[in-house]
């Protein structure tokens, strides 16, 4: 009797560890996929946020663009060829350089564009009695809208 209450202690030792080891085994694997579950949930919403930027950056690029052909517009003048061949030709200037160089599509000839700015006083003469006397018999100028 003695040695069956041993084989069965031992056997319930033997069932208890095979029960410890398949308890630790599922919660190993439940918590593997809870792990990879929040692994993947991370990664679609970088994703999402990833996509949402790219988007913002796709449509800033694009305004930028509209910018600078806006700029451009605003900065291009045209001009007559000597050579008579070309009527207009049209160029973008850089108002951050003093001078601008362009060359006509028919003869070569190449011109220079300077570039220089003058002040007109647009409106009456301030209040201020430091220089209240200053600009005395000075006439109001227009402003000439003609387009280029």
């Amino acid at each position: 009797m003695q040695k069956t209450y041993t084989n069965f202690v031992e056997n319930a030792k033997i069932e208890i560890e095979k029960t410890k080891v398949s308890l630790e085994e599922k919660y190993r694997k439940e918590t593997e996929l809870k792990v990879e579950k929040v692994i993947r949930d991370y990664e679609e919403a970088l994703k999402l946020e990833t996509d949402d930027l790219e988007e913002k950056v796709a449509q800033l690029d694009e305004q930028l663009g509209e910018k600078i052909q806006e700029i451009a517009a605003k900065n291009t003048m045209r001009f007559t060829c000597a050579c008579d061949r070309t009527k207009y030709i049209p160029c973008t200037v850089d108002l951050s350089e003093e001078e601008n160089y362009f060359t006509c599509p028919d003869c070569g000839a190449v011109y220079k564009v300077v570039i220089s700015a003058s002040t007109i006083l647009m409106s009456g003469i301030t209040n201020n009695p430091k220089i209240a006397n200053m600009y005395d018999g000075v006439e109001v100028g227009e402003i000439d809208r003609t387009p280029l």
